[in-house]
């Protein structure tokens, strides 16, 4: 009985502790993210394919939030265009996974890193181009 005692204790605190770290995770996430590098399957997009990217980030509770982001798409051409997306999201293990569900239904699940004002974001599309972005909290 004293050892299904601790195991439930133990249970307990492992899942407040992540529940910690999802929550400082998305604190640390909320505002605005001026994107710095955007590469897509490992070359350098920024510039050339994408342009004045950025995403502002809006907790709704300890672990979820929306998201509104909008770039510039192949700028200086003649298809130049500006696109706003907006998603809603989750923040899961540990504070290093974000499942984000768009407005068109689609679900990617990035892998996250924050160090102080520095977000890197890695995740692959449905089209199966890996992307990996960095930013810089505004």
């Amino acid at each position: 009985m004293k050892n299904l005692l601790l195991a439930l204790v133990a249970t307990m605190l492992l899942a407040s502790c992540s529940k910690d770290h999802n929550k400082s995770t998305n604190k640390a996430l909320e505002g605005t993210w001026n994107f710095t590098s955007v590469k897509m399957d490992g070359q350098e997009a920024y510039g050339s394919v994408v342009s004045n990217a950025s995403v502002t980030f809006k907790m709704t509770d300890d672990a979820t939030g929306t998201a509104s982001a909008t770039a510039t798409v192949m700028p200086g051409t003649d298809w130049e265009q500006t696109q706003t997306t907006t998603s809603t999201y989750v923040i899961s293990n540990d504070g290093t996974t974000m499942t984000e569900t768009t407005d068109s239904n689609g679900v990617l699940v990035h892998t996250i890193s924050i160090d102080k004002k520095e977000l890197s974001d890695s995740y692959i599309d449905s089209d199966g181009t890996k992307y990996d972005i960095k930013a810089t909290k505004k």
